[in-house]
């Protein structure tokens, strides 16, 4: 690139992504042609990024993530929070099961997913017998019993600081859209819809 064009990224720096400005700022230092003004540019844009690192660290360390390759890999508490409401308990009961078998604790993942079967069968009898089908609802009773299998198993049983890698929750996800499909295509063919 010309002179003109690497001053051009400097001055119209909005138009481009740091990494690119940085590059021309570089580029110009070395051919020996960098105002005041491009240092200053350089030097907000490291500062920028380094308050990026910053934050990321920051929720990494508040919310136990880790890089750390001997970490367990387990699903955040909150995504099995919010999996169990939407899905079912029954559902959030096994990746939180899945979390404690990946803790070496097995009997009580077993006791997890039992817990959380009986929790939706109750839930299941509960709303036939008022007769509604209201999904919002369900997701709050869904919610409420997520948040009690939380309260009665993962929060006394797993240290609040244990460091862990974040596993992905798009699989299960998959799995249960794919599960689901035919309980809903069950319920439009019995309502007529």
């Amino acid at each position: 690139m010309t002179n003109v064009e690497l001053q051009n990224y400097v001055n119209d720096k909005s138009l481009y992504e740091d990494e690119a400005v940085l590059a021309a700022i570089w580029e110009l230092e070395k051919r020996n042609i960098a105002d005041g003004d491009s240092r200053s540019i350089e030097l907000q844009i490291e500062q920028k990024q380094k308050e990026a690192e910053t934050r990321i660290e920051k929720v990494k360390k508040e919310s136990n993530i880790t890089d750390d390759p001997n970490a367990p890999i387990l699903y955040n508490s909150k995504s099995v929070l919010i999996f169990g409401a939407v899905f079912s308990v029954f559902a959030g009961s096994i990746l939180m099961a899945l979390n404690f078998a990946r803790l070496g604790n097995k009997k009580i993942a077993w006791l997890v997913v039992f817990s959380g079967l009986v929790y939706s069968t109750i839930q299941i009898f509960v709303m036939d017998q008022i007769g509604t089908r209201n999904s919002g609802l369900a997701f709050l009773a869904g919610l409420f019993g997520m948040l009690i299998l939380e309260s009665v198993f993962w929060k006394k049983r797993v240290p609040s600081d244990l460091k862990f890698r974040k596993r992905s929750i798009w699989g299960a996800l998959t799995i249960a859209f794919i599960v689901s499909l035919p309980f809903i295509y069950a319920i439009i063919v019995s309502e007529g819809v």
